[in-house]
C-alpha cells in the first residue's frame, strides 16, 4: 500500500478543511477515501463526485453545485515486488 495525502479545502457550509494521510493501493482507492471524508462533512442528501481540475486537484460536486476542493498526493509509493 502507498501513503497518500488528502487535503480538503472549503468542504460544505462550514468550509471545512484539513489534511489526512491514508493508505491506499492506487489513486482510485485514494479518491474513494477522499469521497468518504467529504461525505462526513456534507449532509447525507444527494450524490457527490470528484471532477478533475488538473494537477491532482479535484472539485467536490454535489448535484450541480461545487461544494469544495480536494488535492490528492502520493507521498510514498509501495515498493515493487521482485519477479
Amino acid at each position: 500500500m502507498a501513503k497518500w495525502r488528502i487535503e480538503l479545502f472549503d468542504i460544505g457550509r462550514e468550509k471545512a478543511g484539513g489534511t489526512i494521510i491514508v493508505d491506499a493501493a492506487d489513486l482510485v482507492k485514494a479518491k474513494q477515501q477522499a469521497m468518504r471524508v467529504c461525505r462526513r462533512h456534507l449532509s447525507a442528501s444527494g450524490d457527490i463526485y470528484l471532477e478533475a481540475k488538473g494537477h491532482y486537484t479535484y472539485c467536490v460536486v454535489r448535484g450541480w453545485d461545487e461544494v469544495g476542493e480536494v488535492r490528492i498526493t502520493c507521498l510514498e509509493a509501495c515498493p515493487k515486488e521482485a519477479s
